[in-house]
């Protein structure tokens, strides 16, 4: 990876932060577009859920059950890690810090191991026990070996976890007969009901011309039916 400038941050931190980002481009995270100040964001976010203040050997995993909401977050990078970030920034935690290794599998969070809603802000991340064996590897005599190991299990683990999600996820039958399938959660629990219990009863024969969730925003999409009611933009 490109030398980057990370300005105000002690000797130590900044070692950590480089040796994070060396890593997540050892293991495929695609950051190299992304500019300095966001690549030290991800690392910090990244040294946080894994609990890792000192040195790699710290990494915890969701396995010891410390999971970090957004807000704690960024708490531990203001004390821990030299940061000086407003506590209402906590949303590009999880739209822009994160979302690369939530999406890999590579940090979880405690909605994935529950039936919490994929929106619910009190969910909380921690790394992958896969993932912290490797963080507590690093510098180590053991790292080539186990890094070769987690790139191969990781895929294997990709596949796994993408049939476990779809056999959580919740089937939908529309008006028109059509079934499709919400990601877990209460939210789409919700949708689900207004649908198939409230559209049959008090709906007098109306048509669903948009829903989305988390993992597609469009998933119906009626552009031209919605056009003809003079709809707002759904982009906006």
């Amino acid at each position: 990876m490109k030398e980057i400038k990370i300005k105000n941050k002690s000797p130590k931190v900044e070692k950590l932060i480089r040796s994070m980002l060396n890593i997540l481009e050892a293991i495929g995270i695609p950051i190299e577009q992304e500019g300095d100040r966001t690549k030290v964001r991800i690392a910090e976010a990244v040294l946080a859920v894994a609990g890792i203040k000192k040195s790699f050997a710290e990494a915890k995993s969701s396995d010891d059950k410390e999971f970090l909401t957004t807000r704690q977050i960024i708490d531990y990078e203001n004390k821990h890690l030299g940061g000086k970030y407003s506590s209402g920034s906590y949303d590009d935690i999880r739209r822009s810090h994160l979302i690369l290794l939530t999406t890999a599998g590579y940090v979880v969070n405690s909605s994935q191991l529950d039936t919490q809603s994929t929106n619910n802000p009190t969910r909380g991340y921690a790394a992958s026990p896969a993932f912290a064996q490797l963080l507590r590897s690093y510098g180590t005599a053991e790292w080539e070996s186990e890094l070769s190991d987690f790139k191969r299990k990781n895929e294997e683990l990709k596949e796994v976890l993408a049939r476990k999600r779809e056999l959580e996820r919740i089937p939908v039958k529309l008006p028109s007969g059509v079934e499709v399938r919400l990601s877990a959660g209460e939210h789409n629990e919700l949708q689900r009901d207004i649908i198939q219990q409230f559209l049959p009863r008090f709906g007098f024969g109306a048509e669903v011309l948009y829903l989305g969730d988390t993992t597609d925003k469009y998933l119906i999409r009626e552009d031209e039916k919605l056009k003809a009611i003079n709809f707002f933009e759904l982009e906006h």
